[in-house]
């Protein structure tokens, strides 16, 4: 497969977008469409049919043999008479050729033993790869969210910063010919061109800022690069509901405990660990194995040319006595090590969950803070824009008005988008799950309808205008 074939493959049988995007649309995208998913959803299938496949291990053994041999002449022996100590003529005693057949079924109880905790140990295993899947899928949600909600602000902001960038571009115009003709004095015409100059540099920069927001959402929905989509920029957004959502820490620290994919994770390699204990506690022991042949021979010189016969045998190895203590030790150090890392890992996440914690309550309080400025830098512009009118200010001075304000509103939008992705890390801090355990299916309509239900009980709620307040939409 040539490189230009598996690029194909990649965007292969994906849906076209058919207008705006919306949050929802883009998280069921992220699942249906994203690789690293894919990837993971595969592992976990791959490992559950592994699992299944250790079952046949503890049933019995049976082999069938069959076997023809032939020589150049047929077999033929001669008896010691002991009393004259004399040798008999030769006999015939076997056909030149001869054909056997053999049916054997064993059973050893040491491995069926085994093979019982390996099937186990495979079992938990697979839960552990299903836990990796649950990790993968809550990342992507969590990359999808903060993508999403900066693409927002960046396809609100893009036209307006072109329009006012036009402005500036006309004035240095202006400024430029003003200085040929010396209407003004230079020094006084370059300080105007100096001012215009900082304000063209800081909407570059952020224009600069916006420019790889929507890159990552279409990586992330497994878009082609460069093709072109737009989000839908929601009118209403009701902040109120995200502000109520998280009130008791200990609460969340409980639910981090038992819903981290990590945490469950390793509590299955726990289990891997003490299970791999037991089965070298178990090879010590006495094996006992039994067994039943049916047999067959076609040789003329054997009373019966098929039979059954049935046997056991026991056996130890006693060497493996001397090394009992030392497996016991083993044992325990081991499992002293795995409740350690259980005991780490759930510091660990209690502090995430902490951190993350305050960290959604600053981001709600730099929120309001961008608000307050935002209002400011508004009327500031109104009111510049209302005497300009009249031609008393410079057409600069509205176009610096007008600079800031714009710049405080891509500062809320991303304030808010903030506020989203500090919200959505408090979910995966505590392993929340966007999608049910049980559903694997990786059709858009369905995971779609999924996502806007998980979207009005764990997103953004549309029922307040709280926007209208902020942009004159």
């Amino acid at each position: 497969m040539d490189q230009q074939q598996r690029l194909s493959e990649v965007y292969a049988r994906q849906e076209p977008l058919g207008g705006a995007l919306t949050l929802s649309e883009a998280m069921a995208r992220s699942v249906a469409y994203n690789m690293d998913y894919r990837l993971a959803l595969l592992e976990t299938q791959l490992a559950l049919e592994r699992a299944d496949l250790t079952r046949y291990d503890m049933l019995p053994k049976v082999v069938a043999k069959a076997g023809y041999t032939i020589r150049n002449s047929s077999l033929h022996v001669r008896t010691l008479d002991e009393t004259s100590n004399t040798l008999s003529s030769f006999e015939r005693r076997g056909d030149a050729d001869n054909l056997t057949g053999k049916l054997s079924l064993s059973w050893n109880i040491i491995d069926y033993g085994l093979a019982s905790i390996r099937g186990q140990q495979k079992a938990d295993e697979a839960r552990v790869m299903n836990e990796r899947r649950r990790k993968v899928v809550q990342g992507i949600i969590q990359d999808v969210r903060v993508a999403y909600w900066r693409s927002v602000a960046s396809e609100r902001m893009t036209g307006n910063i072109g329009a006012v960038m036009l402005r500036l571009n006309e004035a240095l115009r202006e400024s430029e010919l003003v200085e040929i003709q010396r209407v003004l004095p230079p020094l006084e015409a370059l300080e105007y061109q100096k001012r215009i100059y900082l304000i063209l540099q800081t909407l570059e920069g952020m224009r600069r800022s916006l420019v790889t927001v929507k890159s990552d959402l279409r990586r992330l929905i497994n878009l082609q690069p460069g093709q072109n989509f737009r989000v839908l920029i929601p009118h209403d957004m009701d902040l109120s509901s995200l502000e109520n959502r998280f009130q008791d820490v200990n609460r969340l620290e409980r639910e981090a405990l038992g819903n981290r994919p990590e945490m469950r994770s390793q509590k299955y390699g726990e289990r891997i660990t003490v299970a791999e204990t037991e089965r070298e506690l178990r090879k010590m022991l006495p094996n006992l194995e039994i067994n039943t042949d049916a047999v067959f021979n076609n040789s003329r010189y054997v009373q019966d040319n098929f039979w059954v016969g049935l046997g056991s045998a026991v056996s130890w190895n006693l060497m493996d006595l001397f090394s009992r203590g030392e497996r016991l030790k083993v044992r325990e150090r081991a499992q002293d090590i795995e409740r350690l890392r259980t005991l780490a890992l759930a510091a660990a996440v209690v502090a995430q969950v902490n951190i993350s914690f305050e960290d959604f309550k600053q981001s709600l309080r730099e929120f309001r803070n961008t608000e307050k400025i935002y209002q400011v830098n508004r009327r500031i512009a109104e009111q510049v824009g209302s005497v300009a009118s009249r031609q008393t200010i410079p057409p600069l001075e509205q176009i610096e008005a007008e600079t800031n304000s714009l710049i405080s509103q891509l500062n809320l939008d991303l304030a808010f988008a903030d506020i989203q992705a500090s919200y959505g890390q408090v979910l995966v801090s505590v392993g929340n799950d966007p999608l049910p355990e049980s559903l694997v299916s990786t059709d858009l309509s369905q995971l779609v309808s999924v996502f806007e239900s998980y979207n009005k009980n764990f997103g953004v709620r549309y029922d307040l205008p709280i926007y209208l307040l902020y942009y004159n939409i």
